[in-house]
């Protein structure tokens, strides 16, 4: 993957987070963070190529507004992660976009076949659970655990028709514990709480909990070093480390703040943070209470 120079490092957290998959006592972390505060960022371009690079397969499926069914989504992403290339490639194959037929690789009785994504709605066949299933078998690492990224997992509690898919990765994570690692992430406490941690939840106990942690100076500094590179002009330190504080040490839109700079030399500072806490009004759905609470 090309080297993105605005993207800032979680070095230390990442060291720790692929720790825990790899030596702590459970086989899975839910990973909390409020929405647009880098935690799909965090997982795509720190944990996985970390751990690639220490020999773990990586999978990733996201469940946030998928075009198609969350069991389509899955079945995607493990049988894309069977073919050659890296956890980069498979990124960059995503981004074209799911296609709508997919072959499934050893179906059945070694009987090649094809499925349609686009007309998987509502509950999901059975054939295709057990599918799921043995692919998660093959995909289960041997020497390394295979990690599973799973972002924003709240999405399956939203209908009751996931409920057998629910219960069939549950049983198929239980089953593969030392050769599976699963992250599932989230940015509702409520709808991770739905899933994990009530006493009735799919995935009651299965997995253990931590937050992505604040973005602080260190993050400011990064962006405006790059910013210095990209477009040769100096922003001050202590103007843009109030500017992130008024935008509640949200990174996303302190990078719009950039972005709005970047673009339109003329504007200073000031009247580029007005634009963009309208911009977080009117299109992002924020409501004015939100700007005007004092920052933490």
């Amino acid at each position: 993957m090309v080297a993105d120079p605005w993207h800032f490092p979680r070095r230390e957290f990442t060291a720790r987070v692929l720790k825990l998959l790899g030596d702590g006592p459970g086989q899975a972390l839910t990973l909390f963070g409020p929405r647009r505060t880098g935690k799909t960022e965090f997982l795509i371009k720190d944990l996985a190529p970390l751990a690639e690079q220490r020999r773990h397969r990586v999978i990733y499926a996201s469940f946030w507004q998928a075009p198609l069914s969350p069991l389509a989504v899955l079945l995607h992403a493990m049988e894309t992660s069977l073919l050659r290339g890296t956890f980069s490639d498979r990124v960059r194959r995503s981004v074209l976009g799911l296609t709508p037929t997919l072959k499934l690789s050893a179906f059945g009785a070694g009987v090649e076949a094809k499925v349609d994504l686009t007309a998987l709605g509502g509950r999901p066949p059975d054939d295709l659970l057990v599918h799921l299933d043995d692919l998660l078998e093959r995909v289960s690492g041997r020497s390394k655990a295979t990690i599973l990224l799973l972002d924003e997992v709240q999405e399956l509690a939203r209908s009751g028709d996931n409920a057998p898919l629910v219960a069939a990765l549950r049983t198929g994570l239980d089953r593969r514990s030392d050769r599976l690692r699963t992250i599932f992430t989230g940015s509702s406490r409520d709808g991770l709480a739905a899933m994990f941690s009530a006493r009735r939840a799919p995935f009651f106990h299965f997995a253990t909990p931590i937050d992505l942690p604040a973005l602080g100076e260190a993050f400011v500094d990064h962006m405006v070093e790059t910013f210095r590179v990209v477009s040769r002009r100096t922003l001050g330190r202590r103007g843009m480390l109030c500017a992130f504080e008024r935008l509640h040490a949200n990174p996303h839109f302190f990078r719009v703040l950039l972005d709005t700079l970047l673009h339109d030399p003329h504007l200073t500072v000031e009247t580029a943070l007005a634009r963009v806490r309208d911009r977080i009004v009117v299109d992002l759905g924020y409501p004015e209470t939100w700007l005007a609470l004092t920052p933490a």
